[in-house]
Formats: C-alpha cells, structure tokens, sequence
C-alpha cells in the first residue's frame, strides 16, 4: 500500500533547515537499518528515505517536483538504493514499484518506526509543527504510526541512549519525551554492536568469516565500519581482518567509515594504523 502524500513548501527556510539535518543524521538511519539486516525477526516496522523526483532529471522550479519515499534502502558508501513507495501524482518517469537510486546528497529526509513510534522524519516533523493538534491527528492517522512531539525529534529509542521510555499515553499526548541530541546518539554504540561482540569473536575463529564478501563485495569489516561499530571492527582487527580491503565499489574500512563520519570506529583504524 502507497504511503501517505502531504503537500509541503520546500522554499520555506524551517524545512530547509530540516532537510540539512535529515542528510547530516542520515549515519544514525542506516546503522540502525544495516541491524535490521542482520536480524532474524525484524524490529522495524518500515525504514524509508525520500528524495525529489522529476520527468526532466533538472530541478527546475517546484512545480516539476515530486517528494518521495523509497523503503527497501540499501547503502554501499556511494549511492542509496531502493524501491518506490508513493505513486505519482504527475510525474511519467517513475512509478510506484520502480528501483530508483539517489546520492546521499538528494536525501531530504528518513525515518524508520518501531512498535509504532516513529523516529526521524525531520521535514515531516517540521510540516507537524506548522498544523493544529487536529490537523497532526489526521495526519498521523493516515500513517497509522505515532510521530510523537514535532518539536522534540527522537532519533533512536530512548533506551539506546540510557534514555527512560515515556508511559504509553504520554507517548500518545506527543509528550513525556525531549528532543534528542543527534551528535550524543551518534556517539552511543548500537545495543546490537554491543552485544554482537562475543559473537564476532567466535565467527573469527574461522578465518574464512573475515574475507567472505557479499554482493556488494563487503566483507563483515567493511559492513562494520559503515554501521558505526568501533567494538566490533577493534575485534574483527585483532582477529587478523583485512583493513585495507576493497569493495566492489572501490570502498576501503576507513573510507566507508569516514562517509558517514564515525569518528570512534575511525580512532580504531587509526589505533590500528590503518588511515586509508
């Protein structure tokens, strides 16, 4: 079923504002979706991104231009990946279903949502903020998910930040939460990162699991650094893993680590002499 489309001003100086911020957390979108990946029963309820579309491929005014959202979301380093959700209200170029591929610098917004609460979602959030309580309840209805206190953006679970979750009807008034700082989440390793730990100690114990690659050519270290893990690529590193592998892409551990500015798994390439 298509997402819901609301109609935004992109020339308005607050989205804008919203727009930069949802590139520069982009990281914190993908390492909790490059964990969904790895999880045997999924958590999310979507994680999507959206991008501007048009016929002619030029931005030329607003009117040629379709906000979308695309779920499915693969990253390599390089370039998003994934599958139309909306359908068009004008475009011919694109339609629902279609595989699309964007740069991170197109992005204009992410979110993901877990048992219903929704986290990101900066443009829409701003939107939020400019409708009566009426107005986000009808919005958030035809979503079906809860978007919470648009002056309050979460990024990640509370807990994840050793945050305490709000009771169920604060969370439904929109309230019982703060507005989360983007660059304290960042710096907090993933739950999963943590706990995963022990268990790429003993997948190193078979050497072959360090140069096994995928699709993509990545191997476990190369999906690491661009989840933000600095604990598991220290282990994967002392187990005797390649820092200076490639990917299909051309990607390096530092380089992919670097894209999205994971300053703590760069300290341990560094530790590691490994500074390309």
């Amino acid at each position: 079923m298509a997402e819901p489309i609301f109609m935004a001003d992109s020339s308005d100086p607050g989205m804008q504002q919203a727009v930069k911020m949802a590139r520069k957390t982009f990281r914190i979108f993908w390492r909790e979706l490059s964990w969904e990946h790895r999880r045997i029963i999924p958590a999310l309820d979507l994680a999507c991104v959206k991008a501007a579309f048009t016929d002619t491929g030029d931005l030329v005014s607003a009117d040629d231009v379709e906000q979308m959202w695309i779920n499915e979301v693969q990253f390599d380093g390089k370039k998003i990946t994934g599958t139309l959700v909306n359908q068009p209200n004008w475009l011919t170029s694109v339609a629902q279903g279609d595989s699309v591929t964007i740069k991170p610098s197109e992005l204009m917004d992410w979110m993901y949502a877990v048992s219903g609460d929704v986290y990101g979602g900066l443009t829409v959030n701003h939107m939020r903020s400019t409708m009566g309580r009426l107005g986000r309840r009808s919005h958030d209805s035809a979503w079906g998910l809860n978007f919470g206190d648009p002056k309050k953006i979460r990024f990640v679970p509370p807990e994840y930040i050793g945050e305490t979750r709000p009771g169920f009807f604060a969370r439904m008034l929109g309230g019982g939460t703060t507005a989360q700082d983007p660059a304290k989440v960042a710096a907090t390793e993933h739950p999963m990162a943590v706990n995963m730990v022990e268990s790429l100690k003993e997948l190193a114990q078979n050497k072959e699991n360090l140069t096994t690659t995928d699709d993509d050519g990545f191997t476990v270290l190369h999906q690491q650094c661009l989840a933000g893990a600095a604990r598991g690529v220290n282990v994967l590193l002392k187990c005797g893993a390649d820092g200076h592998a490639k990917t299909a892409n051309g990607m390096t551990p530092f380089r992919l680590a670097k894209i999205l500015g994971w300053k703590s798994v760069l300290k341990v390439l560094e530790k590691h002499g490994i500074t390309a």
